[in-house]
């Protein structure tokens, strides 16, 4: 991603590196106000119909950039959206991935002891049942 900002203007271009459009450019165009950057942007191909709107707000004092992608499914005919985050830096796109993994890590663990737990309750209780049966 590439862009240049002149006052409230906002121009670029972004090159997608994955998914179903990777090495696709667009072109994107808006104006920075009020926290908000809402951007339009459509594939540098005329040919392809690849087009939509990006509305992001600024948080965490400029250290990301989040909100929402219209764009226009081909596949469905129908309009969809999807959450977008764009990161200032690779560090603080580094942070968060790394909290995101402690944070699995530790719900991964969780999850593991509650399924211990369940276990040697069914188990006292099929032990119980056991025994009155006898």
């Amino acid at each position: 991603m590439n862009i240049k900002r002149h006052g409230h203007n906002i121009t670029g271009t972004l090159t997608c590196l994955n998914t179903l459009d990777k090495g696709n450019s667009y072109s994107i165009h808006g104006s920075f106000r009020n926290m908000i950057l809402p951007l339009i942007y459509e594939n540098d191909d005329k040919s392809r119909t690849d087009r939509g709107t990006i509305t992001l707000k600024c948080m965490m004092d400029g250290k990301i950039l989040k909100g929402k992608l219209a764009l226009y499914n081909t596949r469905e005919d129908n309009i969809d959206e999807t959450a977008v985050t764009w990161f200032r830096s690779t560090e603080e796109l580094n942070k968060v991935l790394e909290h995101i993994k402690e944070e699995r890590e530790r719900r991964k663990e969780e999850i593991e002891k509650a399924i211990e737990k369940t276990k040697k309750d069914l188990e006292k209780q099929k032990n119980e049942i056991k025994n009155q049966t006898n």
